[in-house]
């Protein structure tokens, strides 16, 4: 029975790896998506909450304070 399992789980990241890596892809491009009505908004919220600038590149301290306080809030939650 495992080995269903393990089938089941390869066939499922086989079937997904395309459309999921031509999404992404678009993503990066600054394409637009068919997910872009429902996750847009959703995306302005947060940044706007979080403080976001999303035409501001990160510089090195922000991006090392960042990665210590995601690391830390993900190693509390767990």
């Amino acid at each position: 029975m495992r080995w269903l399992e393990y089938a089941v789980f390869l066939g499922t990241t086989i079937a997904l790896a395309r459309p999921v890596g031509l999404y992404v892809a678009r993503v990066f491009d600054g394409k637009p998506t068919p997910l872009d009505p429902l996750l847009r908004p959703l995306e302005r919220v947060l940044f706007r909450l979080l403080g976001v600038r999303p035409q501001e590149e990160m510089t090195a301290g922000t991006y090392l304070g960042c990665f210590l306080a995601f690391s830390a809030l993900g190693t509390a939650l767990l």
